[in-house]
């Protein structure tokens, strides 16, 4: 699987914030886009290698921010099974450019491409014998496409009064998080970094920005 997600400078500026902020695209939508392959691969992350920069240095409107955050990334996860995912990101852009957020998944049974995740109502889908399969929303889908945030409020709810199912464990969000660190220490050390490393050593961002 591929991710491409291009956008302009954040308005929140707390999203380029590597240490009282988000930690940059690497850490607020990277981990997202890992558990979506860990859910789409049945397997866990093992390993990251990854390139970043940052496009955002010297823009008036992040003045106020000590260490920005990488906002400009490539990185390749291997999991456990094989499987090997990509993401590119670049969320410096300046204001009022913005790329849409790409998926391109492909296999030994073709591929399938879709433009604008999270607003998809229907993903086509080439199979052998070029042969298109369109896929659409279930029942369960309809809320959260018109609705991300209520739906994910419910689901909360849900879970409090004990009939709901959370969509992501905490283990899997803390495996989130330590993939997205091990992207941006990839970055800093020149070498793919496993997920392992990060769980014992439990770095901060800046220590993962500079190596350390």
């Amino acid at each position: 699987m591929t991710y491409t997600d291009i956008r302009e400078i954040r308005p929140k500026i707390a999203m380029h914030d590597a240490i009282t902020g988000n930690g940059g695209p690497m850490v607020d939508m990277a981990c997202h886009l890992f558990d979506l392959m860990r859910w789409f691969y049945e397997s866990k992350p093992v390993s990251v290698s990854a390139s970043w920069g940052s496009n955002a240095i010297g823009r008036e409107s992040l003045a106020s921010i000590k260490t920005l955050a990488p906002d400009a990334t490539s990185m390749t996860v291997t999991y456990a099974n094989g499987d090997i995912g990509t993401i590119i990101m670049n969320w410096g852009l300046p204001k009022g450019i913005n790329g849409p957020l790409l998926c391109l998944a492909t296999g030994k049974d073709g591929l399938m491409h879709c433009v604008d995740i999270g607003n998809a109502k229907e993903v086509t889908a080439i199979i052998e014998g070029n042969e298109p399969v369109t896929v659409g929303t279930v029942d369960d889908d309809v809320k959260d496409l018109i609705h991300a945030e209520l739906a994910v409020f419910d689901h909360f709810i849900e879970e409090i009064e004990g009939h709901g199912k959370a969509q992501t464990s905490f283990e899997e969000g803390i495996l989130c998080l330590a993939t997205s660190m091990a992207a941006i220490a990839s970055g800093a050390l020149g070498r793919p970094v496993t997920i392992a490393e990060i769980i014992e050593k439990k770095p901060t961002i800046l220590q993962c920005m500079t190596g350390g």
